[in-house]
């Protein structure tokens, strides 16, 4: 009996970490703690360190208003607006075929870090579009900032540092693993799998 020649071995197929619909809860969730914890240490900083900032030795507290962008970088009137609603437009659509939680993590603090600020260009004077946003920390040797900008920065950070290390594995792929690895993410879920926008 002739022996049957063996199977070339290939590579598994990445499992997902978590299911989109398990991250995009996790992104709403962060999303939302993100832009209350930006709104209500803004209203302490109106309210408490408007009159009198107060200095902790490493950081000052004030309440500064800024009508340019993120730390201060100047902008034409509605800029910022414009650019929320782009990068909110983005995360959404990325989003379904997301499905590592610290992908959703990085995601929920840039836009809660956009949507926090995109609420002051709303909502405080001089009004819509150009509502000035409230920066309160001052580190003395860095632009004021506020909450909503941490998030972005540490958000758009994590970013950064996942794709480098996606960039570094699929270089060290051999040619099966390669070959198995989706090019493009699908646009649909698989099927039987709900989307994680359904309730």
């Amino acid at each position: 009996m002739n022996a049957q020649p063996d199977a070339v071995p290939r590579a598994p197929l990445r499992r997902r970490v978590w299911p989109p619909r398990r991250v995009a809860r996790l992104f709403a969730i962060v999303t939302l703690v993100w832009v209350a914890l930006d709104q209500l240490t803004k209203l302490a900083a109106v309210r408490v360190f408007a009159g009198d900032p107060v200095d902790l030795g490493f950081v000052r507290l004030v309440d500064v208003r800024n009508e340019g962008a993120a730390f201060g970088i100047p902008g034409f009137p509605g800029m910022f607006l414009a650019v929320t609603i782009v990068v909110v437009t983005l995360v959404l659509r990325a989003l379904p075929q997301i499905d590592r939680p610290v992908l959703g993590l990085a995601y929920g603090l840039v836009v809660g870090g956009a949507l926090g600020n995109g609420l002051d260009r709303i909502f405080r004077s001089p009004g819509f579009p150009s509502g000035a946003v409230v920066d309160f920390i001052d580190l003395g040797w860095f632009p004021v900032f506020n909450v909503a900008d941490s998030g972005i920065t540490v958000g758009a950070a994590l970013l950064v540092l996942l794709l480098t290390q996606v960039e570094r594995s699929q270089g060290s792929e051999t040619p099966e693993q390669a070959e198995q690895r989706s090019v493009r993410p699908a646009t649909q879920p698989p099927r039987g799998e709900r989307s994680p926008w359904r309730t």
